[in-house]
């Protein structure tokens, strides 16, 4: 069953890497998944239903 988290993911920006390092703004993984509206697609994967065939 899936529970939607109660803390937001961090920005890309705040994600922290081992050793201290960052990501980018400017890598294109970070800019597509800055364009993905990612609550639009949570509220329906959390649809009841949704993952039954």
């Amino acid at each position: 069953m899936y529970r939607k988290e109660e803390q937001p993911l961090p920005p890309p920006e705040k994600f922290e890497l081992p050793f201290e390092g960052k990501l980018s703004p400017n890598n294109r993984w970070v800019i597509m998944a800055e364009l993905i509206p990612w609550d639009d697609f949570e509220e329906e994967y959390a649809k009841p239903g949704f993952l039954t065939n």
